[in-house]
């Protein structure tokens, strides 16, 4: 995003909002001091906008970021995670009559944990996956369960790389 693209970003969020200059910069302010440098300015906007209900998407650099800075609606993200768990692949057929599979794999890092769901093809990454083992997951992006809860899922061009596979290893 360039600088006049973030310009627009905050005069969307004020005009949308009825936010004044001020409480948009306390906002960032605020959100600046939870993540410091991780994250750029048009990245916190668009936090702030997904917050205050405002749907946009929003793309997250490549940046080291830990599961319990994730919020809904964050995309392309680069993750190190370790496999905590890896559920059975279930198989269902869809509204449409067509089949379709999902499985849900656990991952963790020293901040929490949280559901990696895998669709379709994706689900393939799964037979390879063991608690314990450490990886690489791309292209990912952050939805929320039925409860609330966020989870990550993979983007179509999603990627789940193994880093180690030793049993027990932790990020």
């Amino acid at each position: 995003m360039s600088k006049i693209d973030s310009e627009i970003l905050k005069w969307c969020i004020m005009y949308v909002a009825n936010l004044t200059p001020e409480q948009l910069d306390l906002l960032i302010k605020e959100k600046m001091s939870i993540f410091g440098q991780l994250l750029s300015e048009q990245t916190i906007l668009g936090i702030i906008a997904s917050e205050l209900g405002i749907s946009l998407p929003i793309e997250v650099e490549e940046i080291s970021i830990k599961l319990n800075q994730l919020i809904p609606g964050l995309y392309n993200l680069s993750l190190k995670l370790s496999v905590k768990e890896v559920e059975e692949i279930k198989t269902f057929t869809r509204p449409d009559g067509t089949t379709g599979q999902l499985v849900r794999v656990k991952v963790c890092d020293k901040t929490g944990e949280m559901w990696l769901v895998l669709w379709d093809e994706q689900t393939s990454y799964a037979h390879n996956l063991k608690p314990g083992m450490k990886i690489l997951v791309s292209k990912a992006r952050t939805t929320t369960d039925g409860l609330g809860r966020v989870e990550l899922q993979l983007d179509k061009m999603g990627t789940i790389k193994i880093l180690e596979e030793k049993q027990n290893a932790s990020v």
